[in-house]
C-alpha cells in the first residue's frame, strides 16, 4: 500500500503529503542469480487491489496467512524485458506480534 519505490506516489502525495495509497501498490520482486536475474515492480492502482485480514490480492499477485506461513503467489511480468515472473515463496515466522506502530508522525505508514 503506497509503494515507497514509486515515484507517482511520491508526486501524488506533493506538498500536502496526501493520496490514496491505494491507488499506488505493487509487488516488488528481485531476483538474482547465475545467469538468472528478474525484477518486477508493476504498479496497480485500487481497482487491482482486494484485501483483508488474512490476504492482499495486487493483480494477479496475492499474499496470504495460511495459519502457519505467510505465502506469496507470485505472478508478474519482469521489466526492462517483459518475461513471466510466476512461482510461490513460504514465509515462516519465528515469533507472531499483535502490535503495530506509526513510522511518521500521522502514522499513516506502519
Amino acid at each position: 500500500m503506497g509503494s515507497v519505490f514509486s515515484p507517482y506516489y511520491a508526486w501524488a502525495r506533493g506538498d500536502t503529503g496526501l493520496a490514496d495509497p491505494e491507488n499506488f501498490c505493487c509487488l516488488n520482486v528481485a531476483l538474482y542469480g547465475k545467469g538468472v536475474n528478474r525484477w518486477t515492480m508493476t504498479e496497480r492502482g485500487k481497482r487491482w487491489v482486494q484485501r483483508d485480514a488474512r490476504q492482499f490480492n495486487i493483480g494477479p499477485s496475492r499474499v496470504h496467512w495460511d495459519g502457519q506461513a505467510l505465502v506469496v503467489d507470485i505472478n508478474e511480468v519482469a521489466v526492462p524485458v517483459p518475461q513471466r515472473v510466476r512461482g510461490r515463496v513460504r514465509v515462516w515466522p519465528q515469533a507472531l506480534c499483535g502490535f503495530h506502530t506509526g513510522l511518521d508522525a500521522a502514522a499513516r505508514h506502519r
